[in-house]
């Protein structure tokens, strides 16, 4: 996902760059060149950026563990003293699902690739999956606890 933003934005400043270099009147060219550069900050790159490090941060130091034989979900965090909590399946009450309005597929804006996925128990834990942690979040979630997520979309999927 953060690789969609930088071969994106690389492409964008590459070509900026080529027209800048060729034009006549480079004065005007420099102001626009900058103007674009600002626009590509403020609408693709920091918003990546920010998402990427707030899934990271969830994430960082965490493991899920899927024992589909005993219908067990195992989270732990803390790199330096594994903290474990067990779930079962059957504790499980609801799926939340989060993504970024657009073709989330096919990747049109640099942050639409990000999703994550709330599980919901009944002793009302939750434990936040990110695309970071799992790939395909949705489905994969989805055909293992034979559940069907509720679909939230934001414009930017942040938690």
């Amino acid at each position: 996902m953060l690789r969609h933003c930088i071969v994106t934005n690389c492409l964008i400043f590459g070509l900026l760059f080529f027209i800048l270099r060729n034009a006549t009147n480079s004065s005007a060219l420099t102001k626009t060149f900058f103007v674009m550069i600002g626009v590509q900050l403020l609408t693709s790159i920091i918003p990546t950026l920010c998402v990427h490090l707030q899934y990271l941060l969830k994430n960082r130091n965490a493991c899920l563990v899927i024992d589909k034989l005993n219908r067990e979900l195992n989270y732990l965090t803390r790199a330096d003293n594994r903290q474990k909590t067990n779930y079962l399946f059957e504790n499980i009450v609801s799926l939340e699902y989060c993504c970024s309005f657009g073709l989330a597929s096919s990747g049109w804006y640099s942050f639409a690739g990000y999703d994550y996925c709330k599980i919901k128990f009944k002793d009302n834990s939750v434990i936040t999956v990110t695309c970071l942690l799992m790939e395909d979040v949705k489905e994969n979630l989805e055909s293992l606890f034979r559940i069907e997520a509720e679909t939230k979309k934001k414009i930017i999927a942040f938690i």
